[in-house]
């Protein structure tokens, strides 16, 4: 899961200037550039680049004391695996999904349906013990059970109609949303207006 939160680092204008970028995603997007006649940027300097491994990590700006400390250093490399380490980072990567993943809305049933204190743990501790991504997405979609002992299944139930009177249609555009980056909830009750996805895709989606 780390490397997600590690490529957030690489923005743009942090791709050194040089003709083989040692890093496999500056490499991709260094082709691209070159195809289209954009010269790459020079790397951020060392303020910059902490305060921005500190809000993408972290969350916030780093503080003076870790200013300092970094000045004497200046290894990145080192800073990155630093800040990734910390129980803060852990922290605010489980806040961070746990407000994806709930499609940030909280609603007044929520606590009833599901157990926060449970969910946020979980992501937490997937965090902390650098849960593989494909793992992570696994449990999040088939983990069944007790949603205290099971805790990813929180957020299939999350999506539920409370009533259970409504199929799970909720279910499905998140899933698509945050894990497959589509937007099909239009098909819900109609062809998509503007993609090729039908009501027959996503009832099947939502039954699968």
């Amino acid at each position: 899961m780390r490397f997600l939160a590690a490529l957030a680092l690489l923005l743009p204008g942090s791709l050194a200037a040089q003709d083989s970028p040692p890093n496999p995603v500056d490499r991709y997007f260094d082709a691209h550039w070159k195809e289209s006649g954009i010269k790459a940027g020079a790397p951020a300097g060392d303020h910059e680049f902490l305060r921005r491994a500190s809000l993408d990590v972290l969350g916030r700006l780093p503080k003076p004391d870790e200013i300092r400390a970094f000045e004497k250093s200046k290894d990145r490399s080192k800073k990155i695996d630093e800040l990734l380490d910390s129980p803060e980072a852990a922290e605010f990567f489980a806040d961070t999904w746990l407000r994806l993943l709930m499609n940030y809305h909280f609603d007044e049933t929520a606590p009833l349906r599901i157990s926060f204190p449970a969910f946020r743990g979980y992501l937490r501790e997937a965090h902390a013990k650098d849960l593989p991504y494909r793992d992570f997405v696994t449990q999040l979609l088939s983990d069944v059970g007790d949603y205290k002992l099971k805790p990813a299944s929180n957020f299939i139930l999350a999506a539920l109609d409370p009533a259970m009177v409504e199929p799970p249609h909720e279910l499905t555009s998140r899933t698509t949303r945050i894990f497959l980056g589509l937007q099909i909830h239009c098909a819900r009750c109609h062809a998509h207006p503007f993609d090729k996805y039908t009501q027959d895709d996503f009832w099947g989606l939502t039954a699968f």
